[in-house]
């Protein structure tokens, strides 16, 4: 797929973008994108002598925490850790005596611990640490003014290097582990370490090693849990991401293991929009006959909006949960002879579209394509000849293509491609009823796969490539392929293999693009599978709406705005032939109701003060339901007048949020009223422009 750099188009983004409300946290061991973050805990210089023996300090400055930073964007915490020296990793923390000779091995943990309940009585007390105080437990014993946390959640950096006799004389590798872990303290008194603890994940960084020790993000699964529904979920993975800098450690964590996890335990619902949440940070090494260092309590606020990871699709290769999506386009059997050579149509089955279904909700898409045959993937699309022996590989880039306008004399005619008609636009030639979209934007699913002798002889990995991909084509002149395309993002995954060839669902981070300002940190959820004779494919439109908004300050993919769709593919067989389909169309339900994706057990009805408040134009409703009700929420003006109704539905029992938009409405008082069952409740919100 041609991925076109368009310099002047980039310089310009670059130089003249839009602001963003994300912030911008990258995994790069510098720290100058912290620099807009307060610091949440100042903790001291430790000093030898500070603390008695018996409280096990690290005071030796490249493990003794200086400050502590952190945040939520999205549905990731990001933990900063600074320390009082460097270099903060590799620590040679550890000494090995080999036959009178000492080497130095890095080892260490970092943590960020979370109060989730901010109720310090509750959970792990974080001034005691295995039978005895912390160097802040110390501190507060000494009648030193301090404030500890209640720790119900562990989070954890934690790696181990062998030393340089390990590695020469045991052929070991250097990096003996690197992973990321969390653990449950809930169960914990509350004064003491005495209690119950579980490991809610363990995740361990694949193919490790000093590299990736110093620096590393993607998307991994979890391999260790006390949660069997975590640990038996081999469909998701989680992003997590790292780096060291001279004297600081920064760290991220999506949220969703951890939303899952107490969900599971219990039914409750931690780490939700709005929460308050005590946090501290913690090191632990080998320094100091292991030497923990904890700092007083910070406290974190999380988004109004905090991202939950899209459940409406489970993406396991298996389409019943697609059974009630409507088909939107069916394609014909594609036959040899039904085109002329230069059309270039896939008449393979295992790639001739049969049919494409496609939805988007809550900001994000989705789409299937049904193939006439398979097993669709892998597809032994391409024949490479080495010495005259045929060796298969698998090859293709699957796509929808969207009309974000509905205007097909707009964008790229799908009619036409590379100079050439498609498929689609032969039949048109020859009068065949068909109807082309005007495509905008093309979404993909791509990858390719090493044949068995490249394997064999050259040592390469399987699977060479493996991406979701995004392009503008709004500047194509509406007829033919001719005009400037755009890369809109290119989400890698790093880590590939034939398993997740086959299926992934996790977030990502966009690696490539034509707007600088869209490659910001921030992961975004991306997931596809195979099953025998269709893929389904999922993106978040978090980065598209971005660029859009970049280019030229437009929202795109409004709610109610009404797609055109079509499904196509892409692949070696039959000298690159196209299938591309006729013209489908959905409608846009990403805002508006929005029923909260992590499971809620809601006890009783409830209205919510809107949020903010005052408001100008757009609010949020919050409102729960314990039963399946039809629900009626309706806005009135200060004398009774009926100026909206926001729902008038069957609902499911649940959490929901409703934005009101009230850019038609002059400023003053207005009331929200809520009918569900037998429940009644008005508030009152206030407009001001």
């Amino acid at each position: 797929m041609k991925k076109v750099l368009h310099s002047l188009f980039a310089i310009t983004l670059l130089f003249g973008m839009a602001t963003t409300s994300f912030g911008q946290i990258f995994m790069d061991g510098d720290s100058t994108d912290w620099a807009q973050y307060p610091i949440l805990i100042d903790a001291p210089d430790n000093q030898d002598g500070m603390f008695p023996p018996e409280v096990g300090a690290a005071v030796t400055d490249i493990v003794d925490i200086k400050a502590v930073k952190a945040t939520v964007i999205g549905n990731v915490l990001f933990g900063y850790l600074e320390f009082w020296g460097g270099p903060a990793w590799p620590n040679n923390a550890y000494e090995n005596d080999h036959e009178g000779t000492i080497y130095y091995e890095s080892r260490g943990y970092y943590h960020i611990l979370i109060d989730v309940d901010n109720d310090a009585t509750t959970g792990w007390s974080t001034d005691w640490y295995e039978a005895h105080y912390t160097p802040l437990g110390y501190l507060i014993s000494q009648g030193v003014a301090a404030e500890p946390i209640g720790a119900e959640i562990m989070t954890e950096w934690g790696a181990r290097m062998k030393d340089l006799w390990q590695v020469e004389n045991q052929g070991a590798q250097k990096v003996e582990s690197l992973d990321y872990w969390a653990a449950d303290y809930s169960e914990y008194d509350g004064q003491t370490d005495n209690g119950s603890d579980y490991e809610i994940f363990n995740m361990s960084i694949p193919n490790r090693d000093s590299a990736r020790v110093m620096k590393w993000e993607g998307s991994v699964q979890i391999n260790s849990s006390d949660d069997v529904a975590l640990l038996d979920d081999t469909l998701k993975s989680y992003w997590n991401g790292h780096a060291w800098g001279f004297s600081f450690l920064e760290f991220g964590a999506e949220l969703t293991p951890f939303q899952q996890y107490f969900m599971d335990k219990d039914g409750s619902s931690v780490l939700q929009p709005g929460d308050v949440i005590g946090i501290c940070g913690m090191t632990e090494t080998p320094i100091d006959d292991w030497g923990v260092d904890m700092t007083t309590r910070g406290e974190v606020t999380l988004p109004t909006e905090v991202e939950h990871r899209p459940n409406e699709i489970v993406f396991d290769g298996d389409d019943s949960d697609w059974a009630d999506k409507p088909v939107l386009i069916e394609a014909p059997d594609n036959q040899d002879g039904m085109f002329p050579p230069e059309v270039g149509a896939a008449v393979t089955d295992i790639v001739d579209i049969k049919e494409v279904k496609a939805f988007i909700e809550n900001d994000n898409v989705y789409f299937n394509l049904k193939f006439w045959g398979g097993p669709a993937w892998p597809n032994n699309a391409y024949e490479n000849d080495h010495e005259g022996t045929i060796y298969y590989e698998s090859r293709g880039y699957y796509h929808i293509l969207m009309d974000i306008d509905n205007d097909v004399a707009t964008g790229w005619s799908t009619d036409w491609y590379e100079a050439h008609y498609t498929p689609l636009g032969y039949l048109i030639s020859q009068g065949v009823a068909a109807a082309p979209i005007g495509a905008e934007v093309m979404l993909e699913w791509g990858a390719r796969m090493k044949d068995i002798w490249q394997v064999e002889n050259q040592g390469a990995q399987k699977v060479e490539s493996l991406s979701y991909w995004a392009a503008d084509y709004e500047e194509y002149d509406g007829q033919t392929d001719n005009g400037s395309d755009y890369e809109i993002f290119n989400f890698d995954i790093i880590e590939r293999d034939s398993t997740n060839v086959m299926r992934h669902d996790g977030m990502l981070l966009n690696n490539s693009s034509d707007d600088p300002a869209t490659i910001d940190g921030n992961p975004d959820w991306m997931a596809h599978a195979w099953g025998f004779d269709f893929i389904e494919v999922g993106h978040s439109l978090r980065t598209i709406k971005k660029y859009y908004n970049d280019k030229d300050g437009r929202t795109v993919f409004n709610t109610g705005d009404v797609i055109g769709i079509c499904g196509m593919t892409e692949t070696p067989i039959d000298d690159w032939g196209v299938d591309m389909t006729t013209r489908g169309e959905i409608s846009v339900v990403t805002t508006g109701v929005e029923r909260d994706q992590t499971p809620v057990v809601v006890e009783k009805f409830e209205l919510a003060n809107n949020y903010p408040n005052p408001f100008n134009p757009s609010t949020k409703i919050q409102y729960s339901l314990p039963t399946n009700e039809f629900v009626s929420l309706r806005v009135y003006d200060i004398i009774g007048r009926e100026v909206a109704t926001l729902v008038n539905q069957q609902q499911n029992s649940g959490v929901y949020n409703v934005e009101f938009n009230a850019s038609n409405l002059t400023s003053g008082v207005y009331f929200y009223k809520i009918e569900a069952g037998n429940f009644v409740s008005v508030k009152k919100m206030m407009l001001l422009k």
